[in-house]
């Protein structure tokens, strides 16, 4: 991950702060089954991180099969952030 993270010019601090982040955010994910109206905030947030992140695999010039995870996972935090009602 940090020859990755190198190649779109950022930093290890930035690295563990984007793995910390995505931590969170999958968490607060988790924490929904106790606290629904956690769910719809979390997951707009990580479809958004994910935007970012796909953008820049594509401006390093990434093939598809770099992004397809990070794909993955915005259509899957898209999805759950459609899916709730926050109840």
């Amino acid at each position: 991950m940090k020859e990755e993270f190198a190649v779109n010019g950022l930093s290890e601090t930035q690295m563990y702060a984007v793995g910390a982040m995505k931590v969170s955010l999958a968490g607060t994910m988790l924490v929904g089954h106790a606290a629904p109206r956690l769910v719809r905030p979390a997951s707009i947030d990580f479809a958004a991180f994910m935007v970012g992140a796909i953008g820049m695999h594509i401006k390093a010039g990434g093939s598809v099969k770099r992004y397809l995870p990070g794909l993955s996972v915005f259509s899957l935090a898209t999805t759950s952030a459609v899916l709730n009602d926050g109840r």
